[in-house]
């Protein structure tokens, strides 16, 4: 087995699980901001009360939805940057490039209500979804190339990928 092709696997791997911890951060800690948003008429709460009381009504299948969509995410950065080697710059781009996504996800939603003001959800426009649907795939995946375009890598570690022997 080729010592090149384990490292540059395990760089996409790192690279995927540095986009899905900042895309599942940034959304869970969006949440949490939120909740406190909602409950600053009550004195006694506290971010770790919230947490928990998110854990209790979150069902098992809104878990695996939302950790599905972070992977999703993390993925589709990994597969833009396509890098055979991760330096310091890059991890930490990566990790920002999975905070922005929920952001702009969010951000974008709010745009497109203007459009549809009477709406309840995406499924009631399938042109809403489809949007929805279309930058949540497109945009981590162009973060990855704008990341693997600007932020340099380490070329002192970085080893040449090389199929023989």
């Amino acid at each position: 087995m080729n010592s090149n092709y384990r490292s540059a696997s395990s760089s996409k791997i790192t690279i995927a699980a540095l986009g899905s911890a900042g895309a599942g951060l940034m959304s869970s800690g969006a949440i949490l901001v939120a909740l406190q948003f909602q409950s600053q008429r009550f004195q006694n709460v506290s971010p770790w009360h919230m947490l928990v009381f998110l854990a209790r009504i979150t069902t098992g299948l809104q878990v695996v939805q939302f950790v599905s969509w972070a992977a999703i995410t993390g993925i589709l950065i990994a597969l833009g940057v396509n890098a055979a080697s991760v330096s310091r710059a890059r991890a930490a781009a990566v990790l920002a490039a999975g905070a922005l996504v929920p952001i702009g996800l969010a951000l974008f939603a709010h745009q497109l209500n203007r459009i549809w003001p009477d709406t309840t959800g995406p499924t009631q426009v399938p042109a809403l979804g489809g949007l929805l649907a279309l930058y949540s795939l497109g945009i981590p995946w162009v973060l990855g190339r704008l990341i693997r375009r600007w932020v340099p890598t380490d070329h002192a570690t970085q080893q040449p990928m090389t199929s023989s022997p």
